[in-house]
């Protein structure tokens, strides 16, 4: 398997409150809007995925001040499932096989073997990876 082409890339967002549209052929505009400049990902072999994941990104930026540990876990989880080649929305009945549980012992292998990785960060990984989840689920 090739190596994983999936970077991460800084981009100045637009947020905030949306003016109400008069029709289908006015552009958006926002009331008040903010900018932010947030890490999205792209070279995603699972262009669905990566759109989803940038979703989620800019939806985490617009409430917290600092997104760089979740796009830097979501990235390097992205990564390691297009090594492994992994489906991120398709469960699998061995452990080893699966998107989250194989992941976590990606991560206890290095912190234990490796011993490149905290626990702390390993936690945080999972934790983005999580929410990611629990965010998909909210807005189905």
């Amino acid at each position: 398997m090739s190596t994983p082409m999936i970077r991460l890339v800084k981009v100045k967002c637009r947020y905030g409150e949306v003016k109400p549209l008069n029709g289908l052929d006015t552009s958006m505009e926002f009331v008040k809007p903010k900018f932010k400049k947030l890490h999205v990902v792209e070279g995603c072999v699972d262009t669905q995925l990566q759109k989803l994941i940038n979703i989620f990104l800019m939806h985490k930026a617009s409430t917290n001040k600092d997104i760089g540990s979740i796009s830097r876990a979501l990235f390097i989880w992205l990564t390691w499932l297009e090594v492994e080649d992994l489906d991120a929305f398709t469960p699998h009945i061995l452990h080893y096989k699966s998107p989250t549980y194989a992941f976590k012992e990606y991560l206890l292998i290095r912190i234990h073997d490796v011993k490149d990785l905290s626990h702390s960060t390993a936690n945080s990984y999972l934790n983005a990876i999580k929410n990611f989840y629990v965010f998909l689920d909210g807005n189905k």
